[in-house]
């Protein structure tokens, strides 16, 4: 059954109305700020650490909104979070290295998925965000290896969060002038098409 929120008598293979979505990502606000105030990094020292427990929480949070409101997308790997902390004591060892991924099962025949990877070296830090297309039925190039597009990477360098979107998503970030609303759009992406009729043919 279809939130009240969402356009009357929608149904599945249906577009979701752009005005609909607007009121979907408004809920999606409430439920991070609602979040908020449960945990909190500040009293650890590294800058680093710090900005990428923002990130997860703020993506756990939309994740969870996401699930709560929209029954055509289930989203796997959001239970990562609990023990996200202790992770991240071990992996920022590391100068690269996975950090959270998610899974979408969609009303559609793929399941794609998003990986943010940490990338950290001298004074460069950024969380790069790979868009698979289908986690199952692996798209590969001629070595074999997974095809994967960078929608966005948030930059960590400068003691703060900055969403760099790839050029060709202009469309799709534009209006987002805060690294919450960019995190937004990007988990979003899978299942764009729900609400968006324009074709993006890296997703």
């Amino acid at each position: 059954m279809c939130h009240a929120w969402l356009h009357a008598g929608w149904e599945l293979g249906d577009k979701m109305e752009t005005r609909n979505y607007d009121v979907w990502a408004l809920r999606i606000q409430e439920a991070v700020h609602s979040r908020r105030g449960g945990k909190s990094a500040e009293a650890h020292p590294s800058p680093i650490r710090k900005l990428l427990l923002d990130l997860a929480f703020e993506a756990a949070a939309i994740v969870g909104a996401i699930g709560r409101n929209i029954d055509e997308v289930e989203i796997q790997g959001a239970d990562r979070l609990d023990a996200m902390e202790g992770f991240l004591d071990q992996m920022l060892k590391f100068q690269e290295f996975s950090f959270i991924e998610y899974r979408y099962k969609l009303p559609s025949r793929n399941q794609p998925g998003i990986r943010f990877k940490v990338e950290t070296g001298g004074t460069e830090a950024r969380v790069v965000v790979h868009y698979f297309k289908d986690l199952v039925f692996w798209d590969v190039d001629d070595q074999g290896q997974r095809i994967f597009f960078e929608p966005i990477r948030f930059d960590l360098s400068r003691g703060e969060i900055r969403a760099l979107p790839h050029p060709d998503l202009r469309a799709v970030y534009a209006g987002c002038t805060t690294w919450q609303a960019a995190l937004r759009e990007t988990l979003a992406l899978p299942f764009r098409f729900l609400f968006d009729t324009r074709e993006y043919p890296m997703l």
